[in-house]
């Protein structure tokens, strides 16, 4: 939320709530209520600054502006390794909200992924052995991540 207030200036809560439907519903579902429960918590760690405009016959709107505080949450936030137990898209949101700090800043996200995924290489390629001879159980990664897998692989190298 702080990266699309960063970057787009100000927004209301609804605002917010569309664009995580429009261009980050892939990597995150994020439901109203947890959007306005998490823009009144940064507005309480002073990240956010409200400013409130009245509007006739509907309650009033609240648009959202990004503080120098909320600004250094963010640059902290995209340039923290987060480590391959993190939730599996927050790598994707840290580099969509990399124009906020200096390009250096971010090689690690791409060089973390990489590693992640090159440390899954092998036991990839023997649950697909295992697929192609009949023997793997259900419960095991598909051969179609598996390849996605090797296809990210070749990308990093």
């Amino acid at each position: 939320l702080l990266g699309l207030i960063n970057r787009q200036g100000a927004l209301s809560g609804y605002d917010l709530h569309k664009e995580f439907g429009d261009w980050l519903k892939v990597a995150w579902n994020v439901d109203r209520r947890q959007v306005y429960y998490l823009l009144h918590k940064m507005e309480k760690n002073g990240w956010l600054e409200v400013e409130v405009i009245p509007q006739e016959n509907n309650p009033n709107k609240k648009i959202y502006h990004i503080t120098a505080s909320g600004q250094q949450a963010l640059q902290e936030w995209i340039k923290t390794p987060l480590g391959p137990s993190a939730i599996p898209f927050n790598w994707m949101g840290q580099l969509y909200m990399g124009y906020a700090v200096a390009v250096s800043d971010i090689a690690h996200i791409l060089r973390d992924r990489c590693a992640y995924l090159e440390a899954r290489i092998p036991r990839g390629q023997e649950t697909l052995a295992r697929h192609e001879s009949a023997q793997a159980s259900p419960d095991e990664v598909t051969p179609v991540s598996i390849s996605h897998i090797l296809r990210l692989h070749h990308v990093c190298t």
